[in-house]
């Protein structure tokens, strides 16, 4: 994942503002933003454990809320999308991300006991 410096993306975060100002009450007070791109080079097959796992982003202020926008710079669906998701067993994903990051592929039996989606193909 890149991050892009805030001076790049002025521009880009004043529109964002001015179309969701009225809809959206919080962008009136102190909104914080922050920009990456990412990119995703291997087929699903490749996927490491960790990378199939739905992940959230740290807040970047105690007490404060994320709010998460995507913007598409293209408008051909068949080239896919994202989802949103909450997790329904966050304390099992936690555990298996712990594992992970001690050594790859460690959570594959974990994850294969909880979660029913290892038993099946990445897609």
């Amino acid at each position: 994942m890149l991050g892009i410096g805030e001076g790049v993306m002025t521009d880009i975060y004043q529109f964002v503002r001015s179309k969701l100002y009225k809809h959206l009450y919080f962008l009136r007070g102190g909104v914080k933003f922050s920009t990456h791109l990412s990119l995703t080079t291997l087929q699903p097959s490749e996927f490491t454990p960790i990378q199939r796992l739905c992940h959230t982003d740290p807040r970047t202020t105690p007490g404060s809320i994320n709010v998460a926008a995507l913007l598409y710079l293209f408008e051909n669906l068949a080239l896919g999308g994202t989802g949103f998701y909450r997790w329904k067993k966050e304390e099992l994903i936690l555990q298996a991300s712990a594992m992970e990051r001690e050594a790859p592929l460690k959570a594959m039996p974990f994850l294969l006991e909880h979660f029913e989606m290892f038993n099946q193909p990445a897609c």
